[in-house]
């Protein structure tokens, strides 16, 4: 037993001080031999993109039609028939207030979550820069975390439960409005039918010299079959044959023929009677179901919102979890706690950077908006016609008619990318091969849908729009020529010298978003950013993620991981020059 005792605890020794060697060695490596970084600010400026050139064709400028958008407001109209314009003056301006207040909205909320991003990048750099102590064990997930799992899964089932009930009420609505017009029906014929038997009886009470002790009958349900007091009968319902038959058989025949009116009036009255009955009962089952259908909808709702409550104040509770373990991290984490605190982070702050690029999305699809605010006209001509007269718009007329004057454009495909930099307005030079001239235009209408034709230098993958671009004389053009449209480089250096366009080597892509491997303190991190063009498949712009001022290392070597020492580098040394 003593032996076994003495073989077990040197195992025991053996298998720590392994652990503790490969801690340590890890350790080391994490802080030797340091990974080359490069600053930023040698891929700065966008050498690239000073003039761009497409292809596109000569089509015929005949005129502009303008529509009155019914969902937005007029501020005013500049606009009077036999005025001259030009391609970009205002025509109509719509208010766009409460747009205006939803974007700065949007900006405010974009800027809070921008502030959040920073605070989750700095609380990453302290985790990444402990040093854990051995543990071989994954942390199970908290109480917290599992409330959170139990309330969706709870969630889930009330929202399945929800949608049943919901095609159950349409179902009864449906059924509902039938029956409803089926004892519509049923009431007018019983009623008419009843007028018709009580006329028969009183005719025949009439000619025998009885008594009709009965009263004239009242609408049998008003207001599924309503009458007003000034109605006059009408003949179909309350004429009753009187057509006398010949004087030999006129006692007992005449009898007959009123006994015959009556008893046959009489079973038409029961006929309508039963159906009318059928109708009602149906009517009232259609009803029943209806509400019913509606009370297990509402109830549905309710259960689904009483689960909604309970998911959200248990992901309340484990966003403040997270929170305190994030910010007050304790001394000394185990392994799989630190990992599992550095997964956390990363998964916020890659929440945090979807949700920044989703809100820019959304910034610009604002501003969009609000650019419609204004209408511009899209061609050089006079104003032909302007009606803005409720009947007008309600029959789909056009509220404004420009004449071109038969002049010329050319229609392009602008990458989705180059499209907002395009102003209307913009003046471009056009050389067409055909004639060999050159001739100068303006940009007048960018399409909102994309198309699949035109061609771009540039190669990358886009969605293409058409641009049309009215050309200045070109007298000797015609339709269907090729001609090549040059946007003029005047557009400063200064705008683009901020640009970063970094080589493609230098970036990773992890579900369908690039990152680079950062410098922040003096060890890795990685980074995502947003991007824009790619030129030729080797350089990518970044619009956001990275400043001039920062470091980054080729992502590709070796040991170039998170949480890896760094030194500045020359770029030279990287290129070999």
């Amino acid at each position: 037993m003593k032996k076994f005792l003495i073989t077990l605890f040197i195992i025991a020794f053996l298998v720590g001080g392994a652990l503790l060697g490969a801690h340590i060695y890890r350790a080391n490596k994490k802080n030797s031999n340091p990974v080359d970084v490069y600053g930023v600010s040698n891929w700065l400026g966008n050498y690239y993109d000073m003039e761009q050139s497409l292809s596109g064709t000569v089509v015929l400028s005949d005129e502009q039609t303008v529509y009155i958008e019914r969902d937005k407001i007029i501020n005013d109209i500049h606009a009077t028939p036999g005025d001259a314009v030009k391609i970009g003056d205002v025509l109509i301006e719509y208010d766009m207030t409460q747009e205006q207040l939803k974007l700065n909205s949007m900006m405010a909320e974009l800027a809070v979550t921008e502030t959040n991003l920073r605070l989750a990048n700095n609380q990453l750099v302290k985790l990444q820069n402990i040093t854990p102590i051995p543990d071989g064990s994954e942390v199970p997930k908290t109480e917290k975390e599992l409330a959170v799992e139990a309330a969706q899964a709870e969630l889930d089932k009330a929202q399945e439960a929800a949608v049943q009930p919901a095609i159950d009420e349409a179902t009864a609505g449906t059924t509902l409005e039938d029956k409803t017009n089926n004892l519509k029906l049923a009431a007018k014929d019983y009623d008419e039918s009843n007028i018709k038997r009580y006329n028969a009886l009183k005719a025949y009470n009439d000619f025998m010299g009885l008594p009709t002790d009965e009263k004239e009958p009242e609408p049998i349900n008003p207001e599924l079959n309503p009458k007003k007091q000034d109605d006059e009968p009408s003949e179909e319902s309350t004429e009753v044959p009187t057509e006398e038959p010949s004087e030999e058989y006129q006692e007992g025949y005449s009898q007959g023929y009123y006994e015959g009116i009556k008893s046959s009036t009489e079973n038409d009255f029961k006929e309508k009677e039963t159906v009318y009955i059928k109708a009602e009962q149906e009517y009232i089952d259609a009803k029943t179901d209806y509400l019913q259908a509606e009370n297990a909808l509402d109830a549905a709702n309710a259960a689904v919102a009483a689960a909604q409550k309970k998911y959200d104040e248990a992901f309340e509770a484990q966003q403040k979890e997270y929170e305190e373990q994030l910010e007050n991290p304790t001394p000394v984490y185990t392994e799989s706690e630190l990992k599992r605190a550095i997964r956390l982070k990363n998964e916020d702050i890659k929440d945090l950077n979807l949700s920044i690029a989703n809100q820019n999305l959304a910034i610009k699809r604002q501003q969009n908006v609000i650019a419609k605010g204004t209408v511009v006209s899209e061609l050089d001509g006079i104003i032909q016609t302007v009606d803005i007269s409720e009947e007008s718009i309600a029959g789909g007329q056009p509220a404004i008619v420009i004449s071109a004057e038969g002049s010329y454009s050319a229609r392009v495909s602008v990458d989705e990318f180059s499209l907002d930099e395009m102003e209307i307005g913009e003046e471009v030079s056009i050389l067409s091969y055909d004639t060999g001239s050159t001739y100068y235009g303006k940009v007048s209408k960018k399409s909102e849908a994309p198309s699949n034709d035109g061609y771009s230098y540039y190669e990358y993958t886009a969605s293409s729009y058409p641009v049309t671009i009215v050309i200045e004389g070109g007298e000797d053009l015609s339709e269907g020529m090729w001609v090549e449209v040059t946007r003029n480089s005047d557009v400063s250096w200064g705008e683009k010298s901020n640009e970063i366009v970094l080589p493609l080597a230098f970036c990773k892509k992890e579900k369908g978003s690039y990152y680079v491997m950062k410098r922040e303190g003096d060890r890795l991190k990685k980074q995502y950013i947003s991007t824009g063009k790619i030129y030729w498949g080797q350089y990518i712009v970044v619009k956001s993620g990275l400043k001039p001022d920062d470091f980054i290392a080729f992502p590709y070597a070796k040991d170039a991981v998170e949480g890896k020492v760094c030194k500045e580098a020359d770029i030279s040394d990287l290129y070999g020059y």
